[in-house]
């Protein structure tokens, strides 16, 4: 929403997923383990499948409920899909936090004079992460673009909702410009919620899912 101050929002993104048969005794085939679109079009030598390449939190959290009810040793996980979700945010948040005077606080000066500056700078990021057996989180890569692909009826609609969302979280920021509110006070807009900002850092410790 904001580089200076720095306000972070987060929103739900969508899943790849594998065309094939997961199968942690077989290392031979990329297309078993690894999950993007170049890979999975590979294996199956079309694009006709790009729909079935990916899916939606709402299929996620159908999936978790599933998992957990058939999985013991994650079973005192009462609500998968905001344990996991929220290991995300937390995980975003922390990037955020660690990396705010190294990337998106800039100031450049060139012999004493200020040449350019963050201000009135925002940013639409992405991330991919990883689940794993235990329903632990990985964050696997900060990405500069979340990918527009339109490939698939999970990103349209996902993108349908998201884009909309930004221009309405910039349209606050600018009326808080304009009227002299604090950038810093913006709370959580439409389907956007509030991770980072001054004084404010989004953690969660784990537990029963839920922060």
């Amino acid at each position: 929403a904001s580089s200076v101050p720095l306000v972070v929002f987060y929103h739900d993104g969508t899943l790849r997923i594998s065309l094939s048969k997961y199968d942690e005794n077989n290392f031979s085939s990329q297309q078993v383990h690894l999950t993007n679109w170049s890979a999975q079009k590979s294996a199956q030598g079309t694009k006709d499948n790009a729909d079935e390449a990916r899916a939606s939190f709402k299929d996620l959290a159908s999936y978790l409920e599933e998992y957990v009810s058939q999985n013991p040793r994650v079973s005192h996980i009462k609500d998968p899909i905001s344990h996991v979700r929220d290991q995300i945010k937390d995980a975003l948040a922390t990037v955020a936090h660690i990396y705010r005077d190294l990337s998106f606080s800039v100031n450049v000066k060139n012999h004493g004079r200020k040449m350019c500056s963050a201000e009135n700078g925002f940013a639409f990021l992405g991330a991919d992460f990883m689940v794993d057996s235990d329903l632990k989180v990985w964050i696997t890569e900060m990405q500069s673009g979340p990918g527009l692909s339109h490939d698939s009826e999970t990103t349209r609609e996902n993108f349908a909702i998201v884009l909309p969302g930004i221009f309405e979280v910039l349209k606050e920021v600018r009326a808080r410009e304009m009227s002299g509110e604090p950038i810093s006070e913006m709370e959580s807009p439409n389907t956007w919620e509030l991770i980072y900002k001054d004084n404010f850092r989004f953690t969660y410790s784990g537990g029963n899912g839920g922060s």
